[in-house]
């Protein structure tokens, strides 16, 4: 772990964290925690560990709105929610004042601030749900057919929903229902979608051009669209919100970006020099030695990018693509 920590989302005792720093989860020789799926929220972060007898759900940080735990403090240190041992847990999702558990076979489990109520998540109960998405008062569930189902806050259309401000029952993403979503991410009040044949679909708000489909200084309609300029004819393989940015990465190995550049989160771009459409990230000044440089994954945060490269892009295949991003 490393980084701000006043709120203990950290799971340590300093306030700022410097160096990656080993989080001490308490554990027994006989009853090792092997982690599997981390997560972080605006001011918590979620784990979920493997042991010999099933899997345990973790988390740390603010927990006013009992995102992590029913325990009693608005703030905890790293601790284990016993009741969900049970149910094998084996993903884990941060909004970003909530918490989003998917079990083995599908089932959901959700906690926190403006969450369906479980009585609303009966919706889900014949779905198999294989990905969720939190946002800002907001979620996306996307089942194993490829249905997306959306719940909570749409004033910006972040939903993909068009003349709700909110979507208070659970209803299935109508836009989307001819396409198989596949995966999907949310940031503060813009969301992205991918389907199996690799398309980008974004919604939300416009005026940081994170939804690549802003032409010139004319803003996007409110509402979900497939992104095309600069990428049609390339399939989509992950995609990622950040909080004025969208990121991308393709089957041919490229990172494409859209949004506001402040901070360096664009990188160094060629093409378009407009925010609001997507370009690709020009790797010829990367200062990496093995060539070329393949991309498999990127990830938006808050006010940055990461990028992941292996060269060997035909070994890697990933089941549970790993998902910690800081909201």
């Amino acid at each position: 772990m490393l980084g701000s920590n006043k709120h203990l989302q950290l799971g340590l005792e300093e306030q700022t964290v410097d160096t990656p720093t080993l989080l001490p989860l308490k554990q027994s020789a006989e009853n090792s925690l092997f982690v599997i799926d981390i997560s972080a929220g605006y001011r918590h972060s979620m784990f979920v560990a493997a042991t010999c007898t099933g899997t345990q759900v973790w988390g740390c940080g603010t927990n006013v709105n009992n995102q992590i735990s029913n325990d009693s403090g608005q703030t905890l240190a790293p601790t284990h929610v016993s009741y969900y041992n049970d149910d094998n847990i084996t993903k884990i999702r941060c909004g970003y004042h909530s918490t989003i558990l998917i079990n083995d076979k599908g089932r959901v489990f959700i906690r926190g601030k403006g969450v369906p109520t479980d009585q609303d998540l009966l919706v889900l109960e014949n779905e198999v749900i294989t990905e969720a998405v939190g946002g800002n008062g907001y979620h996306l569930f996307i089942s194993q057919e490829g249905k997306c189902f959306v719940h909570g806050k749409n004033d910006m259309s972040q939903l993909g929903v068009m003349g709700d401000v909110s979507v208070e029952t659970i209803r299935v993403l109508a836009p989307m229902v001819d396409r198989r979503v596949i995966l999907g991410d949310a940031a503060y009040d813009h969301t992205v979608l991918v389907t199996e044949d690799g398309e980008l679909f974004t919604t939300g708000k416009t005026t940081h051009g994170s939804l690549g489909r802003t032409i010139g200084k004319e803003l996007s309609s409110k509402g979900i669209g497939k992104v095309t300029k600069n990428v049609e004819g390339k399939r989509v393989r992950t995609a990622s919100a950040g909080g004025a940015h969208t990121a991308i990465s393709t089957w041919d190995g490229e990172a494409m970006v859209c949004g506001i550049p402040s901070y360096g989160r664009l990188g160094i771009r060629t093409g378009t020099k407009e925010p609001g459409i997507m370009g690709v990230v020009d790797k010829s000044k990367w200062e990496i030695e093995r060539q070329p440089i393949y991309i498999i994954q990127a990830c938006a945060t808050g006010w940055g990018t990461f990028l992941v490269e292996n060269s060997s892009k035909e070994t890697i295949e990933f089941e549970n693509m790993p998902t910690f991003k800081p909201k």
